[in-house]
């Protein structure tokens, strides 16, 4: 096979360290001197670091390469407008905490104990961004088929672990005796006023969802031609991460209101996909694709990065 731009930069040793230095460089030229953006920064590192270890643990990649990590940095780091949006660092943390813990659990049917620890991870990401919660009978019912099997006490491991969150923090809120703010919390999940409203989708937001669902698709169609030279643990792995991509993404085009949680969730499930599609082809038509991948963050960022001085 024919080695080119893409391969020689996907099995680099170098592609994830470049990636975390460009991704610090961006944080730095968006003014890391305001505070706002610390916590989501770290955040946004921790779950890169996990989805290098998501590859390295479930060997998602048939080759070295660290194009699942670094394709995750550089689409999320694209979207510079949400440095500033806790919401986003906590759920991509979460999400990708939730995936490390849920694929080592592979066929494992005394699994309680990890059902308890991903779903943790959930109510911890409900508390910032309550509409996750509608995602958790999909949750249940993707990974029974294609991860782990799911049983009544996982079930009830998995409410265990939403609930203990808001355990943990109810003596304060009986100190505080704030409950109307936890019933507005809860009561958001009924609000579908802003159901398709597209009012506020700048061009920014355009542009780094088109490049976000575009990559999906693009990996999601290579993987479903070629999934049959991976082993079965790693199509099942990547089946689980196509259907769930797809059920973001289906949220993210109806729900754009909910953009801020909904983009990191999107590309957490597509960086794989990404990252099999870039390291494991090698034609004409694919090195001309990942050319355009690169050229496309680079563009966006900086649109995003410079557009507050402009005005655009």
């Amino acid at each position: 096979m024919t080695k080119r731009l893409q391969n020689k930069v996907a099995e680099n040793r170098y592609t994830l360290t470049v990636t975390v230095a460009y991704t610090l460089l961006v944080w730095l030229a968006a003014d890391l001197s305001d505070r706002r953006k610390w916590i989501p920064l770290v955040c946004s590192l921790a779950a890169g670091y996990m989805m290098a270890e998501l590859n390295n643990r479930n060997s998602l990649i048939r080759i070295y390469s660290r194009m699942v990590s670094a394709s995750f940095l550089l689409m999320l780091t694209s979207a510079v407008f949400l440095f500033t949006s806790l919401t986003t660092g906590v759920t991509a943390f979460c999400c990708s905490a939730f995936l490390l813990i849920a694929f080592q659990a592979y066929q494992d049917r005394h699994a309680a104990g990890y059902f308890f620890l991903t779903f943790l991870f959930v109510g911890l990401n409900s508390m910032f961004f309550v509409h996750i919660l509608l995602f958790v009978p999909f949750l249940w019912f993707f990974l029974g088929w294609k991860v782990v099997p799911v049983s009544g006490k996982s079930i009830f491991a998995s409410v265990l672990g939403l609930v203990t969150p808001y355990w943990m923090i109810s003596p304060y809120v009986m100190f505080a005796g704030d409950y109307e703010r936890w019933i507005r919390h809860f009561a958001a999940l009924g609000d579908w006023t802003a159901f398709l409203d597209y009012g506020g989708m700048t061009p920014g937001r355009t542009a780094v969802m088109a490049l976000v669902l575009v990559t999906a698709v693009t990996g999601g169609v290579h993987f479903l031609h070629t999934s049959y030279q991976d082993k079965v643990r790693v199509r099942m792995l990547y089946e689980y991460l196509l259907y769930m991509g797809s059920l973001c993404a289906a949220f993210l085009l109806v729900m754009p209101c909910l953009y801020d949680a909904l983009l990191p969730l999107t590309v957490i499930h597509a960086a794989p996909l990404a990252g099999h599609f870039f390291a494991l082809t090698s034609t004409k038509a694919t090195n001309a694709c990942f050319i355009a991948f690169l050229t496309a963050v680079l563009l966006i960022t900086a649109y995003n990065l410079w557009m507050p001085l402009f005005n655009f």
